[in-house]
C-alpha cells in the first residue's frame, strides 16, 4: 500500500509557525537548534549574539498551499530595508524565526532555521532578506 497523509497534518505543523512567529532574523552561521531566543535576536558586537539584522515588527507568514512539487509550504515575504546591527561577511548565513513557544508558557524560541545566500553586511547599512517557503513533503 502507498503511504498517505492528510495535508491537514502538514497544515497543523505550518499553522504553528504563522500562529506563533514573531520575527525573521538575519544570523550567522553560528546559530544552530541549540541557541537561545536571545543569541538568535541579539548583536554579535554587542551582546554575543548572533543576529546581523532582524525585522522591526512581526513577520506575515503565508497561509499553507499545495507544495511546489508536493506536500504543503507557507510563504516568508521578502523583508525590506532592515537595518544591520553588526558588520561582517558572513558565511553560510541562516534565516531563523523566532516566536513564543504556547507549549512552554509564551516563552520566547527559535522555531525555524534554514541556510541562506552569503552576503556581506555593515552596520547601519540596509538589507534585503529573501522571500522562501518552508514546505514539507508528502510522505514516500
Amino acid at each position: 500500500m502507498a503511504k498517505y497523509q492528510k495535508d491537514g497534518m502538514l497544515d497543523a505543523a505550518l499553522n504553528y509557525i504563522k500562529d506563533n512567529a514573531t520575527l525573521l532574523c538575519f544570523c550567522t552561521a553560528s546559530i544552530d537548534s541549540t541557541t537561545t531566543y536571545a543569541k538568535a535576536t541579539n548583536d554579535p558586537s554587542t551582546s554575543s549574539g548572533f543576529c546581523l539584522a532582524k525585522t522591526a515588527s512581526s513577520i506575515t507568514v503565508g497561509s499553507p498551499a499545495n507544495g511546489s512539487v508536493n506536500g504543503r509550504k507557507v510563504n516568508i515575504p521578502q523583508q525590506t530595508d532592515l537595518t544591520v546591527l553588526g558588520s561582517g561577511a558572513n558565511s553560510g548565513a541562516r534565516l531563523v524565526i523566532v516566536g513564543t513557544d504556547p507549549d512552554a508558557s509564551s516563552a520566547n524560541t527559535v522555531l525555524y532555521i534554514t541556510d541562506t545566500a552569503t552576503q556581506s553586511v555593515t552596520g547601519g547599512n540596509l538589507v534585503t532578506l529573501p522571500s522562501f517557503n518552508i514546505e514539507f513533503s508528502d510522505a514516500t
